[in-house]
């Protein structure tokens, strides 16, 4: 390598821009040549360390900065970075370039196409794209007869359908992925089929086109790799498999690679992240080195010894011993509530004493989840700010279904309701016996009323269709969370969403959003308290996406990751919902992959406090019976009295 005149003590400049580095972060700054895996823990100062190490290679290696290629997770990394240096080194040396890898691709891509002279793909997910993903895939489940999917099941979908490209799964395995539609397989099939007929692709296309034209054109990759000498890769642990096979393509046997990354941080295998491919980095790069940052700069000693007493519970990871040098802070508090609803007043009551120059998040597992939270702020009149909230649960079918029942009560005549819930019942309503409501019903008559003159129906159906006419007629009577369990186990919509989903993962979702909804009820006096608060809600969500500068922060795990925050308060911590039920049911089975990647997002949570971290958790959820996360006792092991129980100090019940 030709070498510049040493112009730069990297170190030396960064202390006097107020940045002391230790031993670790100094050895990997200074490496060069190679191929090189640093694993870094949370709040070990990765991004210091990455782009000190850039001004390296520029400043005292003579490296061209058009020959640097750093790859980011997504565009606002790649800005963050781009920003980090020029405040960095931006007066001593020039910025080499930062991209995300499907900005990489494109391209590459466009390249390809201009050497074949043929027209490149239209991106369809491009911000001036007519098509839209989402819509394409709507046609594909109606192509394959699984229906028009709902908001929430078009999310999952698109992700089922991400997470295969990303792992680059088989075509006959793709019917192992879960999806809510059904027919994946077929599903996938149409998909594939429109964007091939219309030359359109879409972000994960990218990725596999790249790959395939690598492979294709030797020389093209060659082009690549001597354009690109030095690649550097930030979040190794979120990049999935077709991301490294590229990685791969582009380094060869003897490339400069250096990856920065930790398996213990990898959340998102719904996306086809592969931690795995970190631990197998010796196999892949044999002469290749793996460093370590072991030093968290963020957090207290107390919640960086509980979030290592929780990670070493994983099997399939890297040894390492993170370690602070800050002072003690008050230990991490577990407080166990009699009833998931008291979550809420519980929040408040303690946000209102949050001191004004800190911040505070509430984290969660998922987007539902919050819910609630935001029900209880609002109506406490705190400010706070939603992180990457859609206004799915509002939108989607658990929801709509249940307002069609309340219709009913409403206005007994109403068809439309009376179509969209009447199989949902455990009355065995068949289409033929919709059929006749419709023909028989005349103008303000009860429609239940008209169903029991059919005589296709049998007796125990009979007499459940009479006491959902009855108890339809008094829902205005009573207490909100009392008609959400009507509903839901006595005219047995949770039987119908169970049959619907064959149980699973997305049987828990949809029931958690039953949960969400009787949190709600709760706070309400009337049903008709109820569902006008149903009706503001959303308001309340769009408001609160818009109040970036809140010092209260809700968000879900994935989205708070990279985020540090003075106080973190972690909710719904109980066996069941974090780790969920089918995480379980799977370790139970014999396969612990979907319960260590829950493990890894709950360290990934713990770790983003600075000074306070409180984990909030309850005894009933709606009545049913619930214990503690076993995260919880494997954060906090000293603080049970019996297995599942945190030690109880007082009313609150909270830990020492």
């Amino acid at each position: 390598m030709p070498k510049g005149t040493p112009g730069l003590d990297v170190p030396a400049y960064l202390t006097e821009h107020g940045v002391v580095l230790n031993a670790q972060q100094r050895q990997a700054m200074l490496t060069d040549e190679g191929q090189y895996l640093l694993l870094a823990v949370p709040g070990a100062g990765k991004t210091t360390v990455l782009v000190g190490r850039l001004a390296h290679l520029l400043c005292n290696r003579g490296v061209d900065p058009n020959q640097i290629l750093t790859i980011t997770f997504n565009r606002e990394s790649a800005r963050d970075m781009q920003r980090r240096f020029s405040q960095l080194f931006g007066t001593v040396c020039p910025a080499p370039q930062f991209s995300t890898i499907h900005s990489f691709c494109f391209g590459v891509l466009r390249q390809y196409a201009a050497l074949r002279k043929t027209k490149m793909p239209q991106l369809i997910e491009g911000g001036a794209s007519p098509v839209r993903r989402d819509s394409l895939l709507r046609q594909a489940c109606t192509q394959a007869g699984c229906g028009i999917p709902a908001d929430e099941e078009l999310e999952e979908l698109g992700a089922a359908v991400s997470f295969a490209k990303n792992n680059m799964t088989p075509r006959e395995q793709l019917g192992e992925i879960s999806c809510p539609v059904g027919d994946f397989p077929g599903v996938f099939a149409q998909y594939e089929a429109i964007k091939r007929e219309n030359a359109w692709m879409d972000f994960d296309d990218m990725l596999l086109y790249t790959r395939s034209v690598f492979h294709k054109l030797p020389g093209l990759l060659e082009h690549y790799r001597q354009r690109y000498r030095f690649l550097n890769v930030d979040e190794a642990q979120d990049t999935s498999r077709v991301q490294h096979a590229i990685l791969r393509q582009l380094a060869g046997k003897d490339g400069n690679l250096f990856m920065v990354g930790d398996e213990d941080q990898s959340i998102y295998g719904f996306r086809g992240a592969s931690p795995q491919e970190l631990l197998e980095f010796k196999h892949q790069y044999p002469g290749g080195k793996i460093l370590k940052m072991e030093e968290n700069f963020r957090s207290t000693p107390q919640i960086v010894q509980a979030a290592s007493q929780l990670i070493c519970h994983n099997k399939n990871r890297f040894s390492k011993q993170m370690a602070t040098r800050r002072k003690a802070g008050p230990k991490v508090a577990c407080t166990v509530l009699s009833d998931a609803n008291q979550q809420y007043d519980y929040l408040v009551r303690q946000l209102k004493k949050l001191p004004q120059n800190q911040t505070a998040a509430i984290l969660y597992r998922t987007n539902d989840c919050a819910v609630g939270v935001m029900d209880a702020l609002e109506r406490a009149g705190i400010p706070f700010y939603v992180r990457d909230h859609t206004n799915h649960f509002l939108s989607g079918y658990v929801v709509q279904d249940i307002r069609a029942f309340l219709r009913l009560g409403e206005n007994p005549a109403d068809m439309a309701a009376f179509q969209r819930i009447c199989f949902k019942t455990d009355a065995r309503v068949s289409r033929e016996m919709l059929e006749f409501v419709r023909a028989a019903a005349t103008p303000g008559e009860t429609l239940f009323e008209v169903l029991l003159a059919n005589e296709n129906l049998d007796r125990a159906s009979a007499e459940l269709i009479s006491v959902i006419c009855e108890e339809t007629g008094r829902f205005f009577e009573k207490k909100p969370l009392a008609v959400l369990r009507e509903i839901e186990y006595v005219f047995g919509y949770r039987n119908f969403l169970r049959w619907k989903t064959g149980g699973g993962t997305y049987f828990e979702q949809l029931s958690h959003k039953l949960t969400v909804l009787k949190s709600i009820a709760a706070a309400c006096g009337s049903t008709r308290e109820f569902c006008d608060r149903l009706q503001e809600l959303g308001g309340t969500i769009a408001h609160a996406s818009q109040r970036s500068e809140s010092r209260v922060v809700l968000s879900t795990v994935h989205s708070a990751k990279g985020l540090e925050f003075d106080r973190v308060y972690l909710i719904d911590l109980m066996e069941g919902f974090f780790p969920s039920a089918s995480s379980i049911e799977q370790q139970l089975k014999g396969s612990s992959e979907a319960l260590e990647e829950e493990r890894r997002l709950f360290y990934v949570a713990v770790t983003r406090a600075k000074n306070h971290l409180e984990l909030l958790t309850a005894d009933l959820v709606n009545g049913e019976t619930y214990s503690a996360s076993r995260f919880v006792r494997e954060l906090l092991p000293d603080q049970l009295d019996k297995p599942g129980r945190p030690k109880r100090n007082g009313k609150q019940r909270r830990g020492r």
